[in-house]
Formats: C-alpha cells, structure tokens, sequence
C-alpha cells in the first residue's frame, strides 16, 4: 500500500493498494480542516518546547563548566 499526501495543494490523502507493481486499488480521503489546524497547533507548541528545552539545557551545561 503506498499514499501520497499533497500538504499545499488538494489536502486529501491518496492511497493505493498495489500488488506486484500492479494497481488493484485506488481512494481519495479528505483532510478536516479541524485536525490540520490542531496538528499545526501540536507541532508549533512542540517546537517552541523544544527550543525551551535544549536553551535551558545549554544555559545548565554552560553554567557547569
């Protein structure tokens, strides 16, 4: 099974089922516009997490020496 995901383009999700190079199967899923908004939500506030961390963790280490 192989999909492919156009982030800035249709906002769907095509899979294809596919068996000895063969195409058997094809579907098209829409994205909700809900969980897009809440994936880029989640990835902005593990991004600035993560800043926070590794700045806190640098500012510890460099404290040390």
């Amino acid at each position: 099974m192989r999909s492919k995901y156009d982030q800035l383009r249709k906002k769907e999700i095509q899979l294809e089922l596919i068996k000895n190079d063969m195409n058997i199967e094809k579907h098209a899923v829409q994205i909700d516009k809900k969980q897009r908004i809440y994936w880029i939500l989640l990835g902005t506030a593990m991004g600035i997490g993560a800043y926070e961390l590794l700045k806190y963790t640098l500012a510890f280490l460099y404290d040390k020496i």
